[in-house]
């Protein structure tokens, strides 16, 4: 059996799930099928880690013991490169490295283009806070920050890319960085195999300039198994209707505010009938901060269990009704595909939710919130049609095989090159 090496960059701690490993789980049965799999993870992050205990075909390179990607590569010698969020500074680095040395492999995490809310605000408010516990660790974040940006300037500069190349990787790091636009679609950067949830984000490239041969339709595999189960679901024979709540991330210090406020009001409301309701609050598993969501929520009631760690599908599973406050995130994905009522709390108009019309419940008021949540079965019954339409539009299709299709691109990749 042929060896398969591959290199991913890593920001997120070795105790905490993250998109990209979750969807390195969803399709390592299938490809372990075709190789020998060894996994190389590139560790950068202004927190200091602990050497994890690492699967045995597993191995750990740090940010601080090398220059640029260029000299990672040539050490590490990967067959393929992933991406983790791209095209953030690192993610750009490895691909202008990657050039006629390494397959550089993009995977999307939605089925189209979002602008990105306050990213010029978010970008400046990891550099400047207030308190002094905070000033420290916002600079060290910016320390960081400009510590990434030599390593991706350094990663350019030694690279195979040509002049003119560099300047536009060099001005989309900027864009990225700095401007509320998201310049995600630019056929510039296409990478050798771009792995797309729906044929509408292929459409939109293909209008952008992208190579054909290299946009590959497969479906999100991180949904593989709830799409699978979705026929099989438990009914809750409780009198109460469980809930899952699962905050939004914040962008920005106005957004926190906001946030912070739609999530006292939620919690509260739930809490004061609770002979009809109960509630369980499930945070990102790298992205929150446990710390500050447990005194935000235990001021108002200390019993509401909080979840970090794993994926949020099981919790899904056993609930009934799941509540956000922010956009459209995969929790919200397995919440339809399991049928159940999504219902997105946006009491100050933060986002536009047009899109999602007839397939998430919005409640723009608070003082319609317990009546929503008293009516949203039936009204989530009534949007079938319109969600199994959503999700066969956005997700190509619902038959729980996205990563099959994505280990065949794979393997196409490495055998036609």
């Amino acid at each position: 059996m042929q060896n398969l090496h591959i290199l991913i960059p890593r920001h997120f701690d070795f105790h905490s799930s993250h998109y990209t490993s979750i969807w390195l789980e969803s399709i390592f049965p299938k490809l372990s099928e075709y190789f020998n799999i060894k996994i190389t993870w590139f560790y950068y992050s202004a927190l200091k880690t602990e050497k994890p205990v690492l699967k045995q075909n597993q191995n750990l390179v740090l940010i601080e013991d090398f220059k640029n990607a260029n000299e990672v590569i040539q050490k590490i010698k990967p067959d393929i490169i992933l991406d983790s969020e791209f095209p953030t500074l690192i993610d750009l680095s490895f691909l202008a490295a990657a050039k006629n040395t390494s397959f550089y492999v993009r995977k999307y995490s939605n089925h189209r283009i979002f602008k990105v809310p306050l990213k010029f605000r978010s970008t400046v408010s990891r550099l400047n806070t207030k308190t002094s516990t905070e000033q420290k660790s916002s600079t060290k974040r910016g320390n960081f920050f400009f510590y990434k940006y030599r390593f991706f300037i350094k990663s350019l500069i030694s690279s195979n890319l040509t002049f003119f190349e560099k300047l536009n990787f060099l001005i989309i790091s900027i864009k990225w960085n700095f401007v509320t636009e998201h310049p995600l679609v630019n056929s510039k950067i296409q990478t050798d195999l771009e792995i797309l949830n729906s044929n509408i984000l292929k459409n939109l490239l293909l209008e952008n300039g992208y190579s054909e041969s290299k946009l590959i339709v497969t479906g999100n595999p991180i949904f593989d198994k709830v799409f699978k189960k979705r026929n099989n679901l438990k009914i809750n024979s409780d009198k109460k209707l469980k809930i899952l709540f699962a905050p939004f991330q914040h962008y920005g210090g106005d957004h926190q505010d906001f946030q912070e406020k739609i999530t006292k009001e939620i919690i509260k409301q739930i809490i004061s009938h609770n002979d009809k309701f109960s509630l369980v609050v499930k945070l990102h598993p790298s992205y929150h901060d446990y710390d500050y969501f447990k005194k935000l929520i235990s001021s108002i009631d200390n019993s509401i269990p909080i979840f970090q760690a794993g994926s949020i599908e099981d919790h899904i599973e056993e609930s009934d009704i799941l509540i956000s406050n922010g956009i459209v995130s995969s929790s919200s994905i397995y919440g339809l595909i399991l049928k159940k009522p999504v219902i997105f709390c946006d009491f100050y108009d933060l986002y536009s939710y047009d899109e999602f019309d007839n397939i998430i419940l919005q409640c723009n008021d608070s003082k319609n919130f317990l009546k929503l949540l008293e009516n949203s079965y039936e009204l989530n019954h009534k949007n079938f049609k319109y969600i199994e339409k959503f999700l066969e539009e956005n997700y190509f299709k619902t038959d729980g095989l996205a990563s099959e299709r994505i280990v065949d691109s794979i393997v196409n990749l490495i055998k036609n090159n």
